[in-house]
């Protein structure tokens, strides 16, 4: 009786498999017609035949220097950025971060200020003089006029959410003994919750080998090949919970080792508006915008499938596919962004958290934006002379003789 049951059952497993390699198979040759033969390739390397070229050693994209929850650069790193201007050095100091040497001892007659933050703090495309700590620096000596000399570290890492920053803050930050924290972060929280859903999990992760997976994944509501539900307000709510947890533990730790902390709104942008459009469309404008863009039914989806298999210059279908996804991929993290710094305003008021809102500052002339979320000198200025202004009226500085 149980080697009858066995057999059924291995019967009724093998059809199982006879009929999803027949769908996964039918599927393939289905869209091979359409998308191209290379639709029948759906799953391997020598499906979009593109070969992404791997970054140079001493590209500042390439940090990898592991440590416990986080990576940074090696000490004394030889890295470069390229700018209009061309090719330009990037120093890396003593202990991996950007910016001159410091010691870890604080000296006796120093008022110490860490920047946390990740590409947008570390200044992507900016020179080693015009990222906003490096102003910032100049700023307070200059006002400090002899009071106090303040010392500026550049704590940020490229790519980093704030788990990596609280987790490098306490393995390094703490002990340098800082007097103020600022907190300048946001979008790469929510990149990452927007990427684990759109394309993270089991079914993620099966749909991009199996044609079969993704057409039922794509039952899902989309656009421009994307799930739509990545950017909903679930997702959205997850990762603004999870921007606050770190959030608080950042400012416990702050006061436990004696630092200020201050939290800053980061601007951004979708991508859905050119650069040279962007001067007067405030923040909370293209909000509004994105979701619009965004909204169910606003374009006809179109199969990821023939967005992943159509690469060729030639198709025509290329071009807009591709900017479609652009849009959705862009414009989802951006909603996700708006949520966490609309919850982070509300939660840095409700806590008494320092708060500096560069939203506001910078929504004028948002053409600042070289990016979705680097800005160029002028905005790292006006970032620099909104964070000297509230470092110096607080008490820590009073308290040296310094004038605000």
């Amino acid at each position: 009786m149980k080697v009858r049951a066995i057999r059924r059952l291995l019967g009724f497993c093998l059809f199982l498999a006879v009929t999803a390699v027949s769908l996964e198979v039918g599927a393939r040759l289905f869209f091979a017609r359409s998308a191209g033969p290379r639709a029948l390739l759906y799953g391997t390397p020598w499906h979009r035949n593109v070969t992404l070229p791997s970054l140079p050693r001493q590209d500042m994209q390439v940090h990898d220097d592991a440590r416990q929850g986080y990576t940074k650069y090696f000490p004394r790193e030889v890295k470069w950025g390229v700018d209009d201007r061309g090719r330009f050095p990037i120093r890396i100091n003593n202990h991996g971060f950007r910016g001159p040497d410091f010691s870890t001892e604080k000296p006796p007659d120093v008022l110490r200020v860490l920047t946390l933050g990740a590409s947008s703090t570390f200044g992507f495309g900016n020179r080693d003089d015009e990222t906003y700590p490096h102003l910032l620096e100049e700023i307070l000596n200059r006002r400090a006029a002899g009071t106090a000399r303040f010392e500026v570290i550049n704590f940020a890492i490229p790519h980093a959410t704030t788990t990596e920053i609280v987790s490098m803050f306490r393995a390094e930050g703490v002990e340098l003994r800082p007097d103020f924290v600022t907190l300048y972060e946001g979008v790469n929280d929510a990149k990452a919750a927007f990427m684990g859903t759109a394309y993270g999990g089991l079914w993620g992760v099966l749909g991009r080998r199996l044609m079969l997976v993704e057409l039922v994944n794509q039952l899902r509501p989309s656009l421009g090949g994307l799930p739509a539900d990545a950017w909903s307000d679930q997702v959205a709510a997850g990762a603004s919970e999870r921007f606050l947890a770190n959030a608080a533990a950042l400012r416990d730790d702050c006061r436990r080792a004696g630092a200020h902390l201050i939290v800053a709104s980061q601007q951004a942008k979708s991508e859905l508006v050119e650069r040279e459009q962007m001067r007067g469309l405030r923040y909370e404008d293209e909000v509004k915008l994105v979701q619009e863009s965004l909204r169910p039914g606003a374009e006809g989806s179109e199969w990821r499938t023939l967005v992943r298999g159509t690469d060729d210059p030639n198709d025509p279908r290329t071009p807009q596919l591709v900017r479609r996804l652009v849009e959705a991929h862009f414009g989802g993290i951006f909603l996700v962004h708006a949520r966490i710094m609309r919850d982070l305003r509300e939660w840095a008021a409700a806590n008494s958290v320092d708060f500096v809102d560069v939203i506001q500052i910078l929504d004028p002339d948002r053409d600042h934006l070289t990016s979705w979320v680097h800005l160029d000198r002028e905005a790292n200025q006006r970032v620099a002379e909104a964070l000297a202004a509230r470092i110096l009226t607080l008490p820590e500085a009073a308290s040296r003789g310094v004038d605000p």
